[in-house]
């Protein structure tokens, strides 16, 4: 008996490897970077450092915790949304990982993605993509229109009137320059907004969005693929993140928060805009044939009356 805690006493005072020292130094540095930016956050909100975690608490506590506790907490500010679909995944699969030994290669893979976000913020994206637009008509008919990779006759509806309209531009023809009157027409409404009426005021910034080119990050950059695990989707996310879609970043730091507020307070009023409108289509379907023909022709926009 005697001998076995001997036996085990010296186990435990066995030198350390140099990976299990990197791994803990690694934890410790993640630790240190999610508390700073609680903090800082904090302060920024007006909550004063006495209301700050305790550090003799610290060594009970686990980074990626505190992490989604500063993503709760800047939406519970109203800051920005948080893309929890992302962030739980890699949170829960760290935490699945780490009780499994043999999964040790996957666990730092997730933490290592995870850890991404104490650097970044998680925003959510609320861009279209050639499935979700669907689900918003008045947008998949301004994209149908306007995108030169899509075309009206795509567009998915069933209304009578807007087969109506499609059977007339299918006549008529609809190309790069029809297409370009319809920017045209939106462009003049941005240029002297008074000549219209408020309803349609908001209509060139939505029309931006069913595109992708709002110019607000958040309304252009759609969400990850739902196809698959969420987590096979995560190198897209490091791609993304650090590179960007086209070589460049798009991602908001935790140090650019106030752009990434301010590009969420836009959000809300084009959001807000965009409501008016489905509720607008939703009561007559059919209302879409005016709004189409507002587009390809000009026509009846005082009929816009959302």
């Amino acid at each position: 008996m005697f001998g076995q805690q001997i036996s085990d006493h010296l186990t435990y005072l066995q030198p350390l490897t140099i990976t299990a020292i990197s791994s803990r130094i690694l934890f410790y540095d993640r630790l240190q970077a999610a508390v700073k930016l609680a903090h800082q956050l904090r302060l920024k909100r007006g909550i004063s450092r006495s209301a700050k975690m305790h550090e003799e608490n610290l060594t009970d506590v686990w980074w990626g915790q505190v992490l989604i506790n500063i993503c709760r907490q800047v939406e519970k500010w109203g800051w920005f949304p948080v893309d929890w679909a992302t962030v739980d995944e890699l949170f829960y699969r760290s935490r699945l990982c780490s009780l499994c030994s043999a999964r040790q290669k996957e666990q730092r893979l997730a933490e290592s993605k995870l850890a991404l976000f104490l650097n970044y913020i998680p925003l959510l994206l609320m861009g279209f993509d050639d499935e979700t637009i669907k689900t918003v008509p008045p947008l998949d008919l301004m994209r149908g229109f306007l995108s030169c990779e899509h075309h009206p006759f795509q567009i998915s509806s069933s209304t009578r009137d807007l087969a109506r309209v499609h059977c007339l531009l299918r006549e008529e023809g609809w190309g790069d320059q029809e297409r370009t009157w319809a920017w045209v027409r939106l462009e003049n409404i941005e240029h002297d907004p008074l000549r219209y009426p408020e309803s349609l005021r908001w209509l060139p910034l939505l029309a931006r969005w069913s595109v992708g080119y709002s110019g607000n990050l958040l309304l252009d950059r759609s969400p990850l693929p739902e196809e698959g695990e969420p987590f096979s989707c995560m190198d897209t996310v490091l791609i993304r993140i650090i590179e960007g879609q086209d070589g460049e970043s798009h991602w908001f730091s935790w140090d650019e928060v106030d752009a990434a507020r301010a590009a969420y307070q836009e959000v809300r009023r084009v959001q807000a805009a965009l409501k008016r409108v489905m509720d607008w289509h939703e009561q007559e379907p059919n209302r879409l044939a005016k709004l189409a023909a507002f587009l390809a022709r000009g026509e009846a926009h005082h009929e816009l009356d959302w």
